[in-house]
């Protein structure tokens, strides 16, 4: 199964993210606008939800402070998620050292960016790829993910022999320039500049070293600005950082370590995670605050409920379940890079828990669903996601459902009179890949959605109901309608009339 994200209450999120993606593509199109923003004076933060990299000069001056991505790799210890390389599960990470560039970070032949010299405790600042043979080309060692991945942990094994406690490397350019870093959040640190979220790759291995990630204009400023590589006036928009670094060590002599009078710290305490083992499920989650969950009992409570899923559904998981829970989506984002309150795939579930100690929540049971439902069959996304909605709210208690007592009912009722609902094909239609966005109106399609397997439940039993959801298929949308319209020995016109019907008495 492909990873599914329930963004019902992330919309809001989602569109912020992108208009703020979309001003900050416009925003660093000017040369030298990255560098006027790290310039800017700053003052102290509040303790960041994220992993964050504050740099001070040497006069004990806050220069700027950027969230930063931890380079992750799968952990067998908590279900093969993917979680940071080189932050301990059993401790807070902290990160402390000297900013120090070092070009590419390569030891090659006729190539060293060290020069040969070392850069005992110090943080390695380096680009990401490995150097062209002409500048219009793309670099040669970015062919395959995997070969990309394995030159990451060739620099970073290179940077611990030559004396490094962590790498600090640019953002895979070929991502794309809407993740560069530049933006801000006044409300959260004042004057100090921050960095949007960046993706990053999981590596196959842990990294010899904690590895964290920043967009590659950021890193151009930083060193312009901290080092004595520039005179006054150039700036780095025409990527003279790079190409300095090409041709000095083209000649064979290499640039070596730049000092960059900094010094930088990335603590995070929300990146340790505490484990607690029931008879089917394995809870990680983190310790501390006024939300973190009651684990002893939420993990039995979710033993019990994954039990009584595969009696719902007859059938049965075969794996222990690994649920990892999170205070806010900020730690959930930068520890599995999933977006959403909830993610689920296989026999894992990542998510922000909002119960209220011991028991699930509405999104737990969503994601369990999701896991035992994969079991029954692949429908499109809106038996899928409609299901495992349904499930989640009246937490697995078919009776409510029998009885009309939905509450994905009501919404839709509204939303119907309203005239806000997708018609019943183009809710059919709707793809895994497409679902939950705000393209796809995730507040009126997931309602809708469960209120129509809540209709058909009524209409067929949950039998009958089980065999159209082994029976459906994604991208098969008139075999879908024709395999409704089999079920209900209607065709799809009237099984929308009576639904839409019902739904009009029940919302008066």
């Amino acid at each position: 199964m492909s990873t599914r994200v329930r963004s019902t209450r992330v919309t809001a999120w989602l569109w912020w993210m992108c208009l703020a993606l979309l001003l900050e593509s416009t925003s660093i199109a000017v040369a030298g606008s990255a560098a006027d923003e790290l310039s800017k004076p700053g003052k102290a933060a509040d303790a960041a939800q994220v992993p964050t990299l504050r740099v001070v000069d040497d006069a004990g001056q806050l220069r700027w402070q950027v969230p930063v991505v931890l380079w992750a790799a799968p952990r067998e210890e908590i279900g093969g998620y993917p979680y940071p390389c080189g932050v301990p599960l059993d401790r807070p990470l902290h990160v402390q050292g000297r900013l120090v560039f070092v070009g590419y970070g390569l030891t090659r032949d006729n190539w060293d960016d060290y020069a040969g010299q070392r850069i005992d405790g110090s943080v390695a600042v380096m680009f990401t790829g490995a150097p062209r043979a002409k500048p219009q080309e793309k670099t040669t060692d970015q062919d395959s993910i995997a070969e990309w991945a394995k030159l990451v942990q060739q620099k970073v094994e290179n940077a611990k022999a030559h004396g490094a406690v962590a790498v600090l490397l640019e953002r895979d350019p070929s991502l794309g320039p809407c993740h560069e870093d530049i933006l801000l959040y006044p409300s959260q640190v004042g004057d100090v500049p921050m960095a949007a979220p960046t993706i990053w790759f999981y590596q196959a291995a842990p990294l010899a070293l904690p590895t964290l990630s920043i967009g590659g204009r950021t890193l151009e400023a930083i060193v312009a600005l901290s080092s004595d590589l520039f005179e006054a006036g150039i700036t780095t928009g025409n990527m003279a950082l790079r190409l300095l670094a090409e041709e000095a060590a083209s000649r064979g002599k290499g640039l070596g370590p730049v000092p960059l009078y900094l010094q930088a710290e990335v603590s995070w305490a929300d990146g340790q995670l505490r484990k607690a083992a029931g008879r089917r499920c394995d809870i990680w989650y983190q310790p501390g605050g006024a939300d973190a969950p009651d684990a002893g009992n939420l993990v039995r409570t979710c033993d019990t409920t994954v039990e009584q899923l595969e009696k719902l559904f007859s059938s049965h998981l075969g794996k222990r379940t690994t649920i990892l829970l999170f205070h806010d989506w900020r730690s959930k984002l930068f520890c599995t890079g999933t977006l959403g309150w909830g993610a689920g795939s296989g026999s894992r579930i990542a998510l922000v828990y909002e119960g209220k100690g011991s028991g699930p929540d509405a999104t737990l049971v969503h994601e369990l669903c999701h896991l035992v439902a994969a079991t029954q069959g692949n429908p499109p996304a809106a038996f899928d996601e409609g299901l495992a909605e349904l499930v989640g709210d009246t937490l697995g208690d078919l009776a409510k459902v029998i009885s009309g007592s939905v509450g994905a009912d009501r919404t839709t009722a509204t939303n119907l009179r309203q005239n806000q609902l997708w018609t019943l094909r183009e809710l059919l239609a709707i793809p895994e890949s497409e679902w939950g966005t705000p393209k796809r109106r995730s507040l009126v399609s997931y309602p809708e959605a469960a209120s129509f397997c809540a209709y058909l439940i009524r209409r067929i039993g949950f039998a009958g109901f089980q065999d159209l959801y082994r029976t459906l298929k994604p991208a098969d949308e008139d075999g879908n309608v024709h395999a409704i319209e089999r079920a209900l020995g209607q065709d799809l016109r009237t099984v929308e009339d009576d639904w839409h019907a019902y739904l009009r008495r029940i919302g008066g």
